[in-house]
């Protein structure tokens, strides 16, 4: 088994967004989204965030209530758009548990920013999304992708730098004018700077630790058998049998302990997302060599 049945290293096709016969994160998401805007279409005040519905009447719940609600078909529409394509990416990079935290933990700061600073009401799943974008592009940010609308190609960072770019602008407009978020301009552009900050601080900093304590939990056995840490390399001389030649012996440790070894330490320390690829490519190769092996033994 090697290093891409891992689910933060997935590339295989049902991994992210609607599959036929089984539906992730992603899907559930968009259908919650699309299935409350129906039942709220003309009463989406009871789900909406505010500053008096947060602390005057301490509607906690409207925290994550305001993220399922929104002010129209096209406000529905680029968020489930976004949430679509990017959400599937990112689902494949960092799994479910992480991808959700990111999700609503986005959207919850980026609200908290709203009422702290506009007394309006705020609703929709912006905050959200600009966070899987920015948590994505903090993964890969030189990832190409290629747009529609304009029709060009370019990398993840420079579209991220130029939505972030233009949410503070036009937050900045509404500070200094002392626009309130609703009326001329319906955007809450600071739930957008909220949720892109929580994207990023979570995969820059607490998403290896995540990654970390999972391994450190209940993953040690299986992260040995796959790629080949010190414990099985104890293991494998332990067991060996007498008749075995000593040199083919340490020449075989040797391979997994300087090479494999090396690149899980630099993955203990940095993430996944710092290997190169050709540093994945022998990290494959260690972990196929290892499992047959195993499956062998």
């Amino acid at each position: 088994m090697g290093v891409y049945s891992r689910d933060y290293m997935r590339d295989e096709r049902g991994s992210g967004g609607f599959d036929i016969g089984r539906l992730t994160v992603v899907g559930w998401l968009i259908i919650a989204n699309i299935g409350v805007y129906l039942f709220t279409i003309e009463n989406s005040a009871a789900l909406q965030l505010s500053r008096d519905a947060l602390f005057g009447q301490w509607k906690v719940y409207t925290l994550l209530t305001c993220l399922f609600a929104h002010e129209n078909l096209l406000h529905l529409g680029i968020n489930m758009l976004w949430l679509y394509f990017v959400g599937r990416a990112l689902l494949r990079q960092v799994g479910t548990r992480n991808f959700l935290a990111i999700y609503f933990l986005g959207g919850i700061v980026g609200g908290l920013l709203h009422v702290l600073i506009f007394p309006a009401p705020v609703i929709g799943a912006s905050g959200a999304t600009f966070a899987l974008l920015c948590g994505l592009t903090t993964l890969m940010p030189n990832l190409e992708i290629r747009l529609i609308f304009p029709p060009i190609a370019l990398r993840l960072k420079y579209l991220a730098y130029f939505l972030v770019g233009i949410s503070f602008l036009m937050f900045m407009v509404q500070l200094i004018s002392s626009q309130p978020a609703r009326g001329a301009d319906l955007t809450s552009h600071i739930s957008h700077l909220g949720g892109a900050l929580l994207g990023w601080t979570y995969v820059r900093f607490f998403l290896p630790l995540a990654l970390d304590r999972r391994t450190e939990r209940g993953n040690r056995s299986r992260w040995a058998k796959r790629f080949g840490a010190k414990r099985v390399v104890e293991a494998e001389v332990a067991t060996e049998t007498p008749a075995r030649p000593a040199k083919k012996r340490r020449k075989e440790t040797g391979f997994v302990s300087q090479d494999v070894d090396a690149i899980l330490d630099k993955i203990s320390a940095h993430g996944m997302q710092s290997l190169t690829a050709e540093e994945k490519k022998i990290l494959e190769k260690g972990s196929e060599k290892l499992a047959r092996k195993l499956e062998k033994d």
